[in-house]
């Protein structure tokens, strides 16, 4: 094994309960959830701050883990590490993408999961859509 990678990724929930969703500008260029790596001597919950601050110009709040998933890379043999979350915007302000995403959408969860996306990241909005109603 080479390398452990942590990377992290956040359910961001408006007022009206619906999810951001962002259009990857990179590989394969599929529907993503804001959030990524968390640096060497970073602590995670600034790593996730920064990146949805970065990602689309937000601050979050009420931050809450729904789960972890681990993983081995074929290609270079690296462990990772993916923790999945849920947040609400401090303010619902507008979002203002960086030049990872070239678009956005408020989603309702279950139309998120009909959005070419990865399957981790489908596998967090299922545990979350699953638990909900016992998580908040």
């Amino acid at each position: 094994m080479k390398h452990v990678r942590f990377h992290q990724k956040v359910i961001v929930l408006n007022s009206e309960g619906k999810m951001l969703a962002l259009k990857a500008s990179y590989k394969g260029k599929k529907w993503d959830i804001p959030g990524g790596a968390v640096d060497f001597s970073e602590l995670h919950m600034d790593a996730l701050k920064r990146e949805c601050k970065e990602e689309a110009e937000i601050d979050v709040v009420d931050i809450k883990p729904i789960e972890v998933q681990t993983s081995i890379s074929d290609e270079d043999r690296s462990y990772y590490l993916f923790i999945g979350y849920t947040a609400r915007m401090k303010e619902e302000n507008n979002i203002v993408l960086s030049d990872e995403h070239t678009e956005y959408r408020w989603v309702a969860p279950e139309e998120f999961l009909e959005l070419d996306a990865t399957e981790y990241l489908k596998s967090f909005v299922r545990t979350w859509v699953q638990n909900r109603d016992t998580s908040f």
